[in-house]
């Protein structure tokens, strides 16, 4: 579904209108606009919570969900935010070592240098190929410190944040399955309803309630590790 088609009537603003029974007028664009990327704040969330082995990603976006930067040597921490997207969760850290092969990093165990009362900043003190990272605030650092320069040699694979709405935007599409826009319409409604106390606030409060359960049902079973598909022997009788 469009943002806002004018000229058929079928975008999400419009749908918005009916539900509220309003009009730009009563109801400008740019307030609309505000509340449904407040929704897909809302649908995101449910859908990275409910993420079987296929995460969601905004389908506006027109690269993949992985972003990368260069490794510096000596360096041992790096800014998330010099990644291009704002990112929400990280799924997989892969690193590049000296001879450019890519390796998967693990999650530094924190439990084990605790038992064993080892510094975080004693740990994998010379610089070298990492093999391990660790998330702290804003920053992933690496262990050991590389101890060579690579383009692009840490990459991490993502949950990123939607690709925003804004007020002029028209056949943007929504960027969630069809089967739930209108929850997206509903969830930007609802504060309208409420702020000039529309009769069909309750009744649109109930359907979010159970557009909800059916969003964290969609995405817990989205290719999850239980999916089977048969095929059947071409030789077998």
């Amino acid at each position: 579904m469009d943002f806002n088609d004018t000229t058929n009537g079928t975008g999400a603003v419009q749908e918005i209108y009916d539900i509220c029974q309003a009009d730009i007028n009563s109801y400008p664009l740019k307030s609309v606009a505000r509340r449904v990327n407040a929704a897909l704040d809302r649908f995101f969330t449910l859908a990275f919570q409910a993420d079987g082995r296929w995460n969601f990603d905004d389908p506006n976006y027109d690269t993949a969900p992985i972003q990368s930067i260069n490794l510096v040597s000596g360096t041992q921490s790096y800014n998330i935010d010099d990644f291009t997207s704002e990112i929400l969760n990280i799924l997989r850290v892969e690193a590049l070592d000296s001879n450019g092969n890519n390796m998967l990093l693990r999650r530094l165990d924190r439990a084990k240098l605790n038992a064993s009362r080892i510094a975080l900043t004693d740990y994998k003190t010379t610089a070298s190929t990492p093999d391990e990272y660790d998330l702290v605030g804003e920053y992933i650092y690496l262990y050991p410190k590389p101890n060579y320069n690579a383009t692009n040699g840490l990459t991490l694979y993502i949950d990123r944040n939607k690709s925003a709405f804004v007020y002029t935007d028209t056949t943007k599409d929504l960027p969630v399955p069809s089967i739930f826009v209108q929850y997206i319409c509903r969830i930007a409604s609802l504060p309208y309803l409420i702020e000039f106390q529309k009769a069909q606030k309750n009744d649109i409060a109930n359907q979010i309630a159970q557009d909800e359960i059916a969003i964290l049902d969609y995405f817990g079973h989205r290719e999850n590790e239980n999916t089977v598909i048969k095929t059947k022997n071409r030789n077998s009788r």
